[in-house]
Parts: structure tokens; sequence; C-alpha cells
């Protein structure tokens, strides 16, 4: 869910929040063939600002943060360690509002 105080504007800030689901794929380690992230739900937020180039153009610049706290297992069966990935996402981009 995003709020967007100047919607319309040619510079539009936004704040949001939400959920996410963390998958982990392709995570392995050499020496441990039983190794083994689980899957998480956690929040996220994010702010950021949509600059208007052009009539239908804009650039955006965005900064999330993402709650992906899980649990790892290094042997089947074995015991499970807290894992807090918490990533803080940065991004740029460019979209064409139709």
């Amino acid at each position: 869910m995003k709020y967007h105080p100047l919607a319309g504007g040619s510079i539009s800030p936004y704040i949001g929040v939400g959920l996410n689901y963390t998958i982990p794929f392709k995570s392995k380690v050499e020496s441990t063939p039983d190794f083994k992230i689980d899957n998480s739900f956690g929040w996220a937020a994010q702010a950021g600002v949509d600059v208007k180039i052009k009539d239908n153009l804009y650039c955006n610049l965005d900064y999330k943060y993402i709650n992906a706290d899980t649990e790892i297992r290094l042997a089947a069966g074995g015991t499970k360690y807290k894992l807090d990935l918490n990533p803080h996402l940065f991004g740029i981009g460019v979209g064409y509002r139709f």
C-alpha cells in the first residue's frame, strides 16, 4: 500500500508498507549437503519519489527495507538457527503512464 500526498504533481513523493514472502533458492554450502534456508513472511517499507520528465514519462527513485527473518538448518533433522536477512534496496527507474 502506498500513499502519495502530492499525487498528480510533477514531483510526487510517497511512502508505503506491505507484506513480503521470501523464497530462498540456490542456497547451498559445498561441505554441508543438507543445508536449508526456510521460506518466511515479513513486512516491508518503502519511500520514494516519482518525477515527471514529459507528459507520460517519469523517473522514479526509491528505497525499500524488507524484513526477512528466517531460519537455517545445517543438517537434516538438525538444529535450526535464526537468520536475519533484512536487505536495504535502492532503486532508480523510468516509467510510462498510459
